[in-house]
């Protein structure tokens, strides 16, 4: 069943009667609306007192005393320092605050315990120590050790007790007495992840203000008058047969309503779990389409990457076609011009041959020996523009 959270605060005034009178009903009607299909469970959390003191022992005396008789039987847990601890009853004992935390996040885990409610009584953490109000609204915390005097671990904060909460996930009602005490409530509800798990936060004062004692002749028997108040309207509810019937007719009425809420809230829950489960197999259809997809992407890239292997071997082919009609061009003209060279050198040949028979001075013998030296100088000629030719062509 889901709920908003409700904060309410005690003043520092003479209306402090009248606000607890109007708070315990509703506090303890939201108790037993919840405890009869639940399982309630309380912890107390008992802090440090300095000297003769006793109202932290006192006080969480008469609260484990008073929340041991909540109707359905509410399973009790109670946590005290051991070193300033004053009690008769039988709590169990931390000896530091690291030992607290175990014990405290041991409790509220318990698988028993589907809501809490939460005390912390004892003196508030403050400007410096216990004394002055916190700087800001949501600096709460409690003295649980006087070890090392330090704020840092002497004090349980806000923010630790929101850790705790949020790792054991179960619905707590938080009654913080002590100094500052809203300091602790507005603290662990800003420090929660899921803030729906804090439910109430009754507080004994505002965050920058003293919470009241009782002021006895005997300072040992002091108590906090915020909670002697608390559990004279508590005492008042749960003896009255009355009420503590009308409380239970409506927790029945509640339930019912939870229940039909929740069997709404089902249905609502498989119509969005059908809706999540067709966007993930469409979301999958669409995955598998992308990898076939990626499949044809690579597939076309491998082609390309082919295909431009094929285009360089055809650019080299072209080149080489070009150059091979260049080299054939190159032999013709060669071809020519050597032709050219050979016709040129008979011709010389020739013409220096005529001369030689039109010589009357040279006797045939002499004729027919230059005409031969002559022979052989064209076929010297010839033989080497033929070599030429030849090395040219292979080239």
């Amino acid at each position: 069943m889901e709920a908003q959270f409700t904060s309410i605060k005690a003043k520092q005034n003479k209306l402090l009667r009248k606000i607890i009178h109007t708070l315990i009903p509703i506090f303890i009607f939201t108790i037993h609306c919840q405890i009869f299909y639940a399982q309630e469970c309380v912890i107390i959390i008992q802090g440090y007192e300095d000297g003769n003191e006793s109202f932290a022992s006192n006080t969480a005396d008469v609260v484990e005393t008073a929340m041991s008789k909540l109707p359905g039987g509410a399973k009790v847990t109670r946590l005290a320092p051991s070193k300033t601890n004053k009690s008769k009853m039988k709590p169990t004992l931390y000896k530091n605050k690291a030992e607290l935390l175990k014990e405290f996040e041991t409790a509220l885990c318990k698988q028993e315990c589907q809501n809490v409610i939460l005390f912390f009584i004892g003196h508030g953490m403050g400007g410096d120590g216990i004394n002055g109000a916190p700087k800001k609204n949501t600096d709460g915390g409690m003295w649980v050790d006087n070890t090392n005097k330090t704020q840092n671990s002497d004090f349980i904060t806000a923010a630790e007790v929101a850790a705790i909460i949020d790792k054991c996930k179960k619905y707590v009602k938080l009654v913080d007495n002590h100094c500052y005490a809203s300091a602790m409530t507005n603290g662990v509800l800003e420090n929660l992840q899921n803030k729906n798990l804090l439910r109430i936060g009754l507080s004994s004062s505002k965050w920058n203000e003293k919470s009241y004692f009782s002021k006895p002749a005997d300072a040992s028997a002091q108590y906090y008058f915020f909670m002697v108040e608390f559990l004279k309207d508590y005492y008042k509810i749960i003896g009255d047969p009355n009420v503590m019937e009308q409380i239970k007719n409506k927790a029945e009425e509640l339930k019912k309503q939870a229940e039909a809420n929740n069997a709404e809230n089902a249905a609502k829950r498989a119509e969005i779990q059908k809706q999540i489960d067709a966007l993930n197999a469409e979301l999958q259809k669409n995955k598998d389409s992308l990898k076939e997809l990626e499949k044809e992407k690579k597939t076309n890239e491998e082609k390309l990457e082919k295909y431009k292997g094929i285009s360089n071997d055809i650019d080299n082919i072209n080149k080489l076609k070009d150059e091979y009609d260049q080299l054939k061009k190159d032999q013709v003209e060669l071809g020519k011009t050597k032709t050219k060279d050979l016709k040129d050198a008979t011709a010389d040949a020739n013409k220096a041959a005529d001369e030689i028979k039109k010589d009357k001075k040279l006797s045939s013998k002499e004729k027919t020996d230059k005409i031969s030296d002559l022979s052989k100088e064209l076929k010297t000629k010839t033989d080497s523009i033929k070599d030429e030719f030849k090395k040219k062509m292979r080239r």
